[in-house]
């Protein structure tokens, strides 16, 4: 176990899983507040304005990020300031494009928006879009470099800074308005003061050729649906249940998939520290990248077991915690869902192996065939069981089909990525802390 946490310690995984752990409690502290501040109708029409906006945010990031540090990682040594300027112009202009989009639709569908209570998105994004262009260029440059110390920085500043100003506001209250304002300002101040500080020269855009914009854009497509995959798979068993079962069987089914969001951000971290790593080891030297693969898998797998383990042990505790008042209906969840975590590191760093070979579009096919699997598996076992375990069943099975369609596009289309099982349970058993065989 040394040996694992040392190899831990020794890269980025640290600063990305501190990062990711801050930046989601100052995140709670400040939904926590201005649920506390706010009347119940502004803080609903708060929700809804973050809720579109980071729906929104997830086509710049799905379109640039992933085949910014995918490029960035591959591409010859000549080419990479085209690349940094192909991406921040990139970067800029569909941030404009969606500034002009929701204010044309604001302008033209007013009533529309405010019986959908969503003026408060179509009035500020317009605004915050734009200011965030430095602060989205820098953190996600500072990535693909493997600098993440100041990417995590970035975000947790502006974290900090709006949650600063929410403390103030408790003394001297803000209209929701000016809070949506607030956080418009704070992204564009922090953009520019990083844009200041690193001084990334924005003339490599005028270096940047048609090919450069071609290789991000086929690269993001892929990607942003991988990533629009992956958020409807997160809701379907949440709009089932709902619809099937009610809403007090949704709040016991919640807890468990929170648990699955807390093995997430580890899982995240990892990946996005090694991912250009993978990358290189494909393009460079491909025999490695089974070695640094397994390893990814071993690493993941041991963290699953240990969330896994605790979850087992501190259930009745994490029920009460939350409040759950069915204790054997949350334990039964949590059980299932226990083998559900297992897997996720398998089949998520599977999906990440798809993206480092360069074939995104592969990683966005086999999320939209776990949706088919998680959509059709719903619908069956509420129609014939209405049963909220075998909903969660339905999990492990669309985890499992993910599993199955890489290890399948491996082993028969690139022999060199031939995926050993058996060579995986060798090498995992002999990175344990402690002997498995007496």
């Amino acid at each position: 176990m040394k040996r694992i946490w040392k190899k831990i310690v020794g890269t980025p995984i640290l600063t990305l899983l501190g990062g990711n752990a801050a930046a989601s409690a100052l995140g709670l502290l400040i939904f926590a507040l201005l649920g506390r501040t706010l009347s119940a109708a502004d803080f609903g029409l708060w929700v809804l304005f973050t809720t579109a906006t980071s729906m929104t945010d997830l086509m710049l990031k799905g379109v640039i990020k992933s085949a910014y540090m995918w490029a960035i990682s591959t591409v010859e040594e000549y080419r990479k300031e085209r690349i940094h300027g192909a991406s921040w112009l990139l970067n800029f202009v569909l941030s404009i494009f969606l500034c002009g989009l929701v204010w044309a639709l604001g302008s033209v569908f007013p009533k529309m928006i405010a019986e959908i209570n969503l003026q408060l998105f179509f009035t500020f994004y317009p605004a915050y879009v734009v200011l965030s262009i430095p602060l989205n260029f820098i953190v996600w440059r500072c990535q693909a470099e493997k600098r993440f110390l100041p990417a995590q920085a970035g975000r947790l500043l502006v974290n900090v800074v709006f949650l600063a100003t929410l403390v103030y506001g408790m003394f001297n209250p803000f209209q929701i308005e000016e809070i949506a304002a607030i956080y418009a300002l704070i992204h564009g101040g922090i953009g520019m003061i990083f844009m200041m500080v690193f001084r990334y020269p924005l003339y490599n855009i005028f270096k940047v050729r048609k090919s450069d914009i071609q290789l991000i854009w086929k690269f993001g497509r892929s990607s942003l649906a991988t990533l629009a995959g992956g958020s409807l798979l997160r809701g379907t068993d949440v709009y089932f249940i709902g619809g099937w079962l009610g809403p007090e069987a949704v709040a016991v089914y919640s807890i468990p998939m929170k648990l699955m969001d807390i093995l997430d951000i580890p899982l995240r971290s990892i990946a996005i520290a090694e991912f250009s790593k993978l990358a290189k080891a494909w393009k460079n030297e491909k025999p490695k990248f089974l070695t640094k693969l397994y390893r990814l898998l071993i690493i993941g797998s041991l963290l699953s077991i240990a969330v896994v383990g605790s979850v087992i042990v501190f259930s009745d505790l994490i029920l009460n915690f939350f409040g759950v008042e069915d204790l054997q209906m949350g334990t039964y969840l949590l059980l299932i869902f226990s083998i559900a975590m297992l897997a996720m590191p398998v089949e998520k760093f599977l999906g990440i192996a798809f993206d480092a070979i360069g074939r995104p579009d592969r990683n966005a096919l086999k999320v939209w065939l776990m949706l088919a699997a998680n959509i059709l598996g719903d619908f069956l076992v509420l129609y014939f069981f209405n049963s909220i375990y075998l909903v969660a069943v339905v999990t492990i099975v669309n985890q499992l089909v993910g599993i199955a369609y890489s290890t399948r596009f491996f082993n028969i289309s690139r022999e060199e990525l031939a995926i050993s099982w058996q060579h995986l349970t060798v090498e995992w058993r002999r990175k344990m802390p402690f002997p498995l065989n007496p």
